[in-house]
């Protein structure tokens, strides 16, 4: 990028992008769809009243409208034009806020059809709540699904930080309006607290220092972490009644409850092998063979107690071996290697034994060795 596509730009891009999804959102899953991952399951006839579809075609027109500014931004970026790109921003940042009032106008849409509509006092307050909140709902559920498909290692880091909701939601099976779905939620407002105030920050997301700590939750999101790199294999175990796990690779997590607040314990292993092979003679023509593998798992055991204290525990080690043993028989044959039977008769003085190692054909191993034999130099 030139140097004129400042932050400003850059976010409003962002932000165009994200809200650019809103188009295809309502032209592929319609209103209902888009409700539904939100959390509401919307009646067919609030769906189907008139001004209800008017604001939600009018909603996925800006929104189409975002693709085309968004492109002339970047163009302009590119070239280092200045003048471009301050009206390529104008336009964009004006887009985005047409986009925006026609979510809002969408909400009272919505607002005024549930008035006219058949429900229960508690399912009318419940819709109305949603509406409120649904031009923040729309907003946070299209950046996330931005960064979930352009960067998911910065999803899931966020995620983890604190800043973004990103986590599966259960609803009641007997509750009409409601449906399971992933909450998405930015809370960027959290952001100065992360960074001033560390400790706080954990003990209000997580409970960190709290004997409520909520590990599953932390070992959670850091799992997504693990898993959006695509390097590292991370499970998650989490037995009824007992402290969650979380194993990765040369890394696990676990929690300490015998003490509270609870801290966490970090295991980190470094595995190695070895392997051994020796022969041991006993009374000829008998030795032992043996061969040995072996592998040994050594841990050193971080603690991080409550608000930020570290300490080490001392390596222990788990080791597995592989022995094979076997006992193996040498003897010794004659042959006559370069003089004829005639020759050693005459008295060569060169015949050589040739040496022979034989093992039992039974259940061992046959190897043989033939000893060079000089040239004979016998007339």
């Amino acid at each position: 990028m030139g140097v004129n596509d400042g932050t400003l730009q850059a976010l409003a891009r962002q932000i165009g992008l994200a809200l650019g999804l809103l188009e295809d959102e309502l032209t592929r899953s319609g209103l209902q769809g888009l409700l539904a991952k939100l959390g509401l399951r919307l009646p067919d006839d609030l769906a189907a009243a008139g001004q209800v579809d008017t604001a939600a075609q009018a909603a996925a027109s800006e929104a189409a409208a975002l693709g085309p500014l968004v492109g002339a931004l970047a163009t302009a970026a590119e070239a280092d034009d200045l003048a471009a790109i301050l009206t390529a921003s104008a336009q964009l940042l004006d887009k985005i806020t047409a986009t925006l009032s026609a979510v809002d106008a969408l909400s009272t849409a919505l607002h005024a059809a549930a008035a006219t509509t058949a429900l229960t006092e508690a399912q009318r307050a419940q819709l109305t709540a949603f509406v409120d909140a649904l031009p923040a709902r729309v907003l946070d559920y299209l950046v996330v699904r931005r960064l979930a498909e352009s960067a998911p290692t910065v999803l899931a880091t966020l995620d983890l930080a604190g800043l973004v909701d990103h986590a599966p939601v259960d609803v009641p099976l007997d509750d009409p309006l409601a449906i399971g779905h992933t909450r998405s939620e930015l809370h960027f407002d959290r952001a100065g607290a992360a960074l001033s105030a560390p400790a706080e920050h954990l003990r209000s997301v997580y409970g960190w220092g709290e004997p409520t700590f909520d590990a599953l939750e932390l070992f959670s999101r850091l799992q997504r972490v693990l898993l959006a790199t695509g390097q590292v294999q991370a499970d998650l175990f989490a037995p009824p009644g007992e402290s969650p796990v979380l194993e990765a690779y040369l890394f696990g997590f676990q929690t300490d409850d015998s003490v509270s607040p609870p801290r966490l314990l970090v295991d980190i292993r470094f595995p190695g092998a070895a392997h051994y092979t020796g022969t041991y003679p006993l009374t000829p023509p008998w030795s032992i063979e043996v061969d040995a593998a072996g592998t040994f798992v050594a841990d050193v055991r971080a603690t991080i107690t409550p608000p930020f204290t570290a300490g080490l525990v001392p390596p222990s080690g788990t080791v597995a071996a592989d022995v094979t043993a076997g006992i193996v028989a040498r003897r010794t044959t004659t042959r006559w290697s370069c003089c004829s039977v005639r020759r050693v008769a005459r008295g060569c003085r060169h015949a050589k034994r040739a040496s022979r190692q034989a093992s039992p054909s039974r259940g061992m191993r046959r190897t043989t060795r033939r000893a060079a034999s000089r040239r004979c130099r016998c007339s």
